[in-house]
């Protein structure tokens, strides 16, 4: 077996919950935040993931940006995952057809699920807690709306490549391996098999094809659970400065609950104000902040308030103003930690998380853990804070108590 693993992932917090998945005793598991680190630092990991931030790129870019990657890494061997997020927003196809045409794999198994968080693939069809897909707030994303719950149709929106859906009788009674080596026996050219999996079981099966080294692996961090997990870190029990830069109702409300379940000191920032008056609204967090007294023992929770900034041009004006918003929470959060600096940190919402590591210039993160499913935490390298804990999460998924589950974990 190789003794390295690339997972290659289209946002930062899917590199995070994907590659610590799987984590082995004694193996060092790091995020690359570009393609540079990877390269100068590939004999210090055994297993590596590397964020593309293909996600709101045009198909054709990301499919240039992935080739360009992979290629790369030509010469290199490792066993490779490539991470898509579990509502399939973003550029899935074509990033498929970019890894198949560039690793040269005959197969790609795409297996999406996320079961803990209600994430199934049934029927061909993906649902969220048994909705379909496209009828959840995936459908409504602001930058990568999904069209449809039919995986296969949505996947052949963007690649020509031959795409199968496998029901769930057919992993479920074993059969996988034999369609795998159908394809590769009679077709020449690259199939993509879009299997059904509603548990970690399901999953399981899947993943017991890992062998097959001409066989591209496709998923979540679902998927990813099924190639292993092992051991527990233990923190210093330090408050949190925790960073809500998700608007989705399921991060909102967890928020919320977290604040009243813990001495908490809030900063809200003006959405709005934060990108057309950027430096007077961080003027006005750090005031609050000075206000504030001794925060020691007390945790930070920065947010932005809930209502969206109105935009005309959607795949421009939106995109910028995410970007500076993340940027006046990464300003305002260093000035908290520049305060109160005896904190772990903790991310939520895939942009934000990103814009605050290029912020204090981190190289990458070296992943230790997972504190819940989907959650995982790990050294920051390189930078103003080299060395801080992140906890990280994507917005859409976890019950209204993850976070005050994490913060009281960590002080066990």
């Amino acid at each position: 077996m190789m003794t390295k693993t690339l997972v290659v992932a289209d946002d930062l917090t899917g590199a995070q919950d994907t590659a610590i998945r799987f984590k082995k005793v004694g193996s060092r598991i790091e995020v690359a935040l570009s393609l540079e680190s990877l390269l100068s630092r590939w004999d210090a990991s055994d297993i590596w993931a590397l964020n593309m931030e293909t996600r709101v790129l045009s198909p054709k870019n990301a499919f240039d940006r992935v080739c360009h990657y992979l290629s790369a890494l030509d010469g290199r061997r490792y066993f490779l995952y490539q991470k898509v997020d579990s509502t399939l927003r973003g550029n899935v196809g074509s990033e498929i057809e970019a890894t198949l045409r560039t690793s040269g794999k005959s197969v790609a198994i795409v297996a999406p699920a996320l079961p803990h968080s209600g994430r199934t693939v049934i029927g061909g069809r993906a649902f969220v807690r048994g909705v379909p897909l496209d009828r959840t707030e995936a459908g409504s994303d602001l930058f990568a709306p999904v069209m449809t719950s039919q995986v296969r149709e949505l996947i052949r929106l963007q690649t020509s490549i031959d795409t199968v859906s496998v029901p769930l009788d057919s992993i479920r009674g074993g059969s996988l391996q034999t369609l795998v080596d159908h394809y590769r026996r009679t077709v020449t050219s690259p199939t993509i098999l879009v299997c059904d999996s509603e548990t970690d079981c399901d999953l399981a099966m899947i993943g017991s094809l890992r062998r097959n080294d001409d066989v591209l692996f496709v998923g979540s961090s679902g998927l990813a659970g099924a190639f292993s997990v092992e051991a527990r870190e233990e923190l210093p029990p330090v408050p949190f400065l925790v960073l809500v830069g998700s608007l989705n109702h399921a991060s909102q409300v967890q928020a919320d609950r977290f604040v009243q379940c813990h001495a908490t000191f809030v900063i809200e920032l003006d959405a709005t104000r934060a990108v057309v008056e950027s430096d007077a609204e961080r003027r006005r967090a750090t005031a609050l902040l000075h206000d504030a007294g001794d925060l020691n023992g007390k945790h930070v929770l920065l947010r932005c308030t809930p209502q969206p900034v109105q935009v005309s041009d959607v795949n421009g004006s939106a995109r910028c103003a995410g970007q500076q918003i993340a940027d006046c929470m990464s300003a305002v959060a260093l000035d908290v930690l520049r305060t109160s600096p005896e904190r772990l940190l903790f991310s939520t919402g895939g942009d934000l998380a990103s814009h605050f590591l290029a912020t204090v210039g981190a190289d990458s993160v070296r992943l230790l853990d997972e504190a819940q499913p989907g959650v995982p935490f790990g050294n920051i390298n390189g930078g103003a804070l080299d060395g801080y804990v992140l906890f990280s999460k994507a917005g859409g998924f976890g019950d209204p108590d993850i976070l005050c589950k994490i913060v009281e974990g960590s002080k066990a």
